[in-house]
């Protein structure tokens, strides 16, 4: 991770180590329940489990925390955690961050729906067995 003269994290706005570390395991705490039941969760949802840190759904830093947490499950696992998160309304799928960010470390997001429910079915699939 990205930290910022050891004393808080490359965010927009100035967390601290615990902090962040603090909010990182409460919203993997979060994710990890929603993929062993198999399901989605809203960005509005996700904030409120994460007491750390306050969040609002459409925050730039709760994007750079589900990257964060996406990064750790792509190295381990090879696929992103945060394929679970959507929007409430509208098209309830992950925001433009999240293929955005997909695209950038490389990965083929020509196809998106398709490439969001593979990475859905992998993070299911992985913690549901």
């Amino acid at each position: 991770m990205n930290y910022n003269k050891g004393k808080t994290v490359g965010t927009l706005r100035p967390f601290t180590r615990k902090a962040w570390e603090g909010a990182r395991r409460e919203c993997l705490t979060v994710l990890t329940r929603t993929a062993k039941r198999r399901g989605q969760i809203t960005y509005a949802q996700i904030c409120q489990h994460i007491t750390s840190i306050h969040f609002e759904p459409y925050e730039w830093d709760l994007g750079r925390l589900l990257g964060d947490l996406s990064d750790d499950s792509l190295e381990k696992h090879d696929f992103m955690i945060s394929s679970l998160v959507v929007h409430k309304l509208g098209d309830q799928e992950p925001g433009q961050g999240f293929f955005k960010y997909a695209e950038q470390i490389g990965l083929d997001v020509s196809d998106r729906l398709k490439f969001w429910v593979e990475q859905m079915k992998k993070t299911h699939a992985h913690y549901s067995t």
